[in-house]
């Protein structure tokens, strides 16, 4: 006989978390960045030229806060392996906040 539990926790997928921590993050970004600049230039080239000057570090640093709070509730509900896809889909921006800086 086999005894092991082999229920498969629903929603628990490190390419979950992936996707949602760094569609977050991404998505608050843009958000962010057309509600506090005017430019007429696309986006994402607006926002790579204000990260060479340094104006988006808090920007930046502001968009990975719901990713954290992500994390927190995917450890709060057992998710172990969601919660290590949100812990990797942070860390690009993580990287590019300390970078830029």
């Amino acid at each position: 006989m086999n005894f092991e539990n082999n229920e498969k926790k629903e929603f628990d997928s490190v390419l979950l978390g992936l996707v949602l921590s760094f569609g977050l993050a991404l998505g608050l970004l843009v958000l962010i960045f057309k509600t506090r600049y005017i430019t007429t230039t696309p986006v994402f080239e607006a926002i790579w030229k204000f990260s060479k000057t340094g104006l988006l570090t808090k920007d930046l640093l502001a968009s990975c806060l719901p990713g954290l709070g992500l994390i927190f509730v995917f450890s709060k509900l057992g998710k172990e392996k969601a919660t290590i896809g949100s812990f990797v889909g942070l860390v690009p921006f993580l990287i590019a906040t300390f970078w830029f800086m």
